[in-house]
């Protein structure tokens, strides 16, 4: 039977942020006849943009979808963390809707840029005059980065709730904080409510790999279990608006 394993809606802002390139990525099984159609509506249930296409037997890959001036996800304190509907729809060959997928997606351009004079340090005190060396820039606006790492909330991953999550996310904004790294101690990849958290909150979120403070060795064998976890945190991940930054674990590994 036809089924849907994963649909990133993939897109390319222009330099102006006034026209987003959207490719639709579709990953599934047993695909052949069938169709799909796709529709983006705003918080107001309106229709922005939509596609229809056919699938092969492995999915499809479409970059012909043009979406005119779409509205921004910024951090909270800069601007409003504004996400549209997505809605995909798997079609048989009888016209039948066999499978339906929901998503937030949210459009913003984020670079790591680096400052002028970051690396010339004062002769004395205080150090703290130093520029730093890099920054987020947002949607073409430089930010001043708040926040926290992030560690497990509970000791055991499996009881962490939404209520949980909720109640600490909820704290992040109250802080003013605008981003959570999520630490190398002991820190997992979040369960699928905390992103989404962090997406409607606007929170930028760094995340970690789980790599720190250990011997790892180089053979082949586990450098391909590395590759294997790596590609599927990114794949997991890169739908999630908030996710701005991946790195490994600790800053001087």
């Amino acid at each position: 039977m036809a089924h849907i394993e994963d649909v990133w809606v993939n897109y390319t802002l222009n330099d102006q942020l006034t026209e987003a390139k959207i490719n639709l990525v579709i990953n599934g099984r047993n695909l052949s006849n069938t169709s799909y159609r796709w529709a983006l509506t705003n918080d107001k249930g309106k229709q922005v943009a939509k596609f229809n296409g056919r699938t092969n037997s492995l999915g499809a890959e479409n970059a012909s979808i043009v979406f005119q001036n779409p509205k921004l996800w910024w951090p909270h304190d800069y601007g409003e963390p504004y996400l549209y509907n997505s809605k995909f729809e798997l079609i048989d060959e009888t016209g039948k809707v066999i499978q339906t997928i929901r998503q937030k997606v949210g459009f913003r351009k984020v670079k790591l840029v680096m400052n002028e004079g970051a690396w010339n340090e004062p002769k004395g005190y205080p150090m703290s005059r130093s520029n730093a060396p890099a920054q987020f820039q947002v949607n073409g606006v430089n930010i001043f980065a708040k926040g926290t790492n992030w560690v497990n909330p509970e000791i055991f991953p499996g009881i962490i709730t939404y209520e949980r999550y909720n109640e600490l996310t909820n704290r992040a904004v109250e802080a003013n904080f605008n981003i959570l790294r999520i630490f190398w101690g002991g820190g997992i990849v979040n369960k699928e409510s905390f992103y989404e958290q962090c997406n409607e909150k606007g929170l930028l979120v760094w995340q970690e790999f789980p790599l720190a403070c250990n011997n790892y060795p180089d053979d082949p064998y586990y450098l391909k279990i590395l590759e294997q976890e790596a590609i599927s945190i990114v794949n997991r991940l890169k739908k999630q608006t908030s996710v701005v930054l991946w790195s490994g674990g600790r800053e001087e590994e």
